[in-house]
């Protein structure tokens, strides 16, 4: 399993998206616990969805028009007490922010701990399979080469790697992981290289392994590297 950039970028941006509906009910919670009006919500219906066993006791409400002005329903499952209470009152304690009633948060609700559970694990699969990855790749930084092609790079069979030849060139096979019109970037076991390609061509795609005569660049910092990008 080989990790590259984009490997990389893709999980950052998938763990992302998997946090995003938590954080934005945890950030919208806490401002409706700062900055939310207390109101009474009418009761249209309360009802045990549960069992005599195992209760689970549901309100169905409607809040004041100033608060949701299109006076939609909403329900919320509460604790004993409050359910109890708002059946015999008819009202239940609401705090919520002006204009926005999704956000409400009935007094003696029973939140669910479904959406941390469940986004907890999916967390512990994004580390375990970023741990992975890293320790594919030995779980260090390695060095990146640049040289300077003096051939078009080609097709090759087997592992990567770097062969010095007797005329002070190297050949240098490995998978490839970027590539441009300008640049190759090859992996190898114990390195990266960066093949400038000066005029020559590349045939081979990016996952497949390739293979070039080349020298060391005359300008380690030459152009871009495609690593860093």
């Amino acid at each position: 399993m080989r990790m590259s950039r984009s490997s990389i970028v893709l999980l950052v941006v998938v763990i992302a998206l998997i946090n995003l509906p938590l954080v934005l009910a945890t950030w919208t919670r806490s401002s409706v616990e700062r900055n939310g009006v207390e109101v009474q919500a009418t009761i249209n219906e309360a009802k045990n969805l549960g069992t005599s066993a195992e209760p689970s006791w549901w309100l169905n409400y409607t809040l004041p028009e100033s608060v949701d002005p299109e006076q939609g329903k909403w329900s919320a499952e509460v604790d004993a007490a409050t359910y109890e209470q708002a059946e015999r009152d008819g009202t239940v304690a609401v705090t919520a922010l002006e204009d926005q009633p999704e956000s409400a948060i009935v007094t003696g609700e029973i939140r669910s701990s479904a959406g941390l559970v469940g986004t907890l694990v999916a967390d512990a699969v994004m580390a375990a399979l970023l741990a992975l990855l890293w320790r594919s790749r030995g779980g260090r930084l390695r060095e990146v080469v640049t040289v300077e092609a003096l051939e078009d790079v080609s097709p090759a069979a087997g592992a990567g790697s770097w062969e010095d030849l007797d005329d002070g060139t190297v050949r240098v096979s490995g998978d490839v992981l970027e590539a441009d019109q300008h640049e190759v970037l090859l992996e190898l076991e114990d390195r990266l290289v960066r093949v400038v390609l000066d005029g020559h061509a590349s045939a081979v795609d990016v996952r497949q392994t390739a293979q070039v005569r080349a020298r060391h660049a005359t300008n380690p910092n030459g152009p871009t590297n495609p690593a860093s990008r």
